[in-house]
């Protein structure tokens, strides 16, 4: 039978060129378990009453690089050489697995390790026969620590927009039915998020509007570009209209499927106001501009015809 070496496996070939024989096949799982990127170790329970009795009988490299040392000097070892190990439930866990007969998730564990290194490690135990117990662990002390980054992050951001009091910043489905709602949304719209939430965010918008089917038209814009922005009029719960200047986003997951639509809304209507009012200022000036001209210029015709009569 031939060998090949295939990403750090060894592979027995059958110089047949077929399929390998039934009983060849057993004979590649330790070297499977020996390449695993997670930690594997095989344990012998030596008293049955006694979790401390478990000894370490096998380990493979993933086991010794995550707990920073060489596999030889990892067998032999007793659960009871590691002190720090016998605080947690996991000794008593690995007896309740031996005795029930099936693998189990243990969870998560925080461990720190005699030279006082800390981390959270994932394990899974399988009972084996002969009192034998097979234990998978994996340091995932990084990945807590950036989840435990991005939730937080996550926490300030969102109360940072629910606080927000200037604007209406607030969540669609893909639908667009409403499905947050902030402080700012409640003091412009007048809704609470009790009286909005799982409405279409059509009641926003005056009948012209859903005539033209316009908030169709802008989920679909912003669906297509990623951000589209508007400006019109917008409705209140009581009723009453406001000149708003609106910015819809939508939200991707990472393979490009459509979350829904983060909407944020501002009231403009004063500064509406205040261009409207402007623009008529502007148009009355030059309207005076052009009425003082116009006398101007009919006066100076005046005076010169007369000027030129006198010269006459």
């Amino acid at each position: 039978m031939k060998m090949r070496r295939n990403a750090g496996l060894v592979i027995r070939e059958d110089p047949s060129g077929g399929p390998l024989p039934i009983h060849a096949v057993p004979g590649l799982y330790p070297e499977l378990v020996r390449e695993l990127p997670i930690g594997v170790v095989l344990l012998l329970l030596e008293d049955p009453s006694d979790a401390e009795t478990f000894k370490i009988v096998d380990a493979n490299r993933a086991a010794a690089e995550i707990t920073r040392s060489d596999s030889q000097s990892l067998l032999g070892k007793r659960l009871a050489d590691f002190p720090m190990l016998l605080k947690t439930q996991i000794p008593g866990q690995l007896l309740a697995t031996l005795r029930a007969g099936h693998a189990r998730d243990l969870g998560e564990v925080s461990y720190r390790d005699d030279h006082g290194r800390e981390g959270i490690y994932s394990v899974r135990a399988f009972s084996l026969s002969n009192n034998c117990l097979g234990v998978a662990f994996e340091d995932v002390t990084d990945r807590k620590h950036m989840e435990r980054i991005l939730r937080d992050s996550e926490e300030r951001l969102r109360l940072l927009i629910e606080d927000v009091q200037e604007y209406a910043i607030f969540q669609l489905d893909p639908d667009g039915n409403v499905v947050s709602w902030n402080a700012g949304a409640q003091r412009l719209k007048g809704y609470d998020s009790t009286e909005i939430i799982g409405k279409h965010f059509s009641v926003f918008y005056p009948q012209e509007d859903l005539s033209n089917d316009k908030p169709r038209e802008i989920l679909a814009r912003a669906a297509q570009f990623g951000q589209t922005q508007d400006e019109g009029w917008r409705i209140r719960k009581d009723g009453s209209r406001f000149w708003a200047n609106v910015v819809v986003t939508a939200l991707r997951d990472p393979k490009g499927n459509l979350l829904g639509f983060a909407k944020l809304t501002r009231d403009v209507t004063e500064k509406r106001e205040e261009a409207e009012a402007l623009t008529k200022a502007n148009e009355l000036l030059e309207l005076r501009v052009a009425q003082r001209t116009a006398v101007l210029t009919r006066v100076n015709w005046r005076c010169a015809r007369k000027s030129r009569n006198v010269n006459a």
